[in-house]
């Protein structure tokens, strides 16, 4: 893997290295049937490969520590983000009651919302902008935009 990209200064030709990074061959436009185009999309390929080198590197260096609330370092072999708890079924159980939750906060949240309220949801879920919802109901777009504002202080509420 090279340690860096050709400058821009440095691609009117390609050159080939062996592994231990000795020069092999110049590639340079007009000899062998060689093009400034063979020479360009052999350098954005090196690029390319370049770059996706990179980020593999950067991800694996850069994993994130995770803390307790207490401040202490969780083990990386015990850091719940990488957890795998497809199979777990206390997990998959406590997901489950996590959903119904929601969605039951969700019910009463819905049910507290006046009739217009539903409805102004119903228009804009149906993919309706703001202007559309105004013109329809006979008022002007900040009208539905502060009734959008209360819905959605109705929902924070709740959390």
């Amino acid at each position: 893997m090279r340690q860096f990209k050709t400058s821009d200064k440095n691609r009117s030709s390609y050159v080939y290295f062996d592994a231990q990074g000795r020069k092999i061959v110049e590639l340079k436009p007009g000899e062998n049937g060689v093009t400034e185009a063979n020479i360009s999309i052999l350098h954005a390929m090196d690029d390319g490969e370049y770059d996706t080198e990179r980020r593999y590197e950067y991800k694996l260096d850069r994993k994130p520590e995770a803390k307790q609330k207490d401040g202490t370092l969780i083990p990386q072999d015990h850091d719940p983000r990488f957890a795998d708890n497809r199979s777990n079924p206390e997990a998959v159980l406590l997901a489950t009651f996590a959903r119904a939750q929601a969605s039951e906060a969700f019910r009463q949240a819905w049910s507290g919302l006046l009739p217009s309220q539903r409805a102004l949801i119903q228009k804009k879920v149906r993919g309706l902008s703001n202007v559309e919802i105004a013109a329809e109901e006979g008022v002007s777009e900040a009208a539905i935009r502060n009734r959008l504002k209360k819905i959605q202080e109705h929902f924070k509420k709740l959390r």
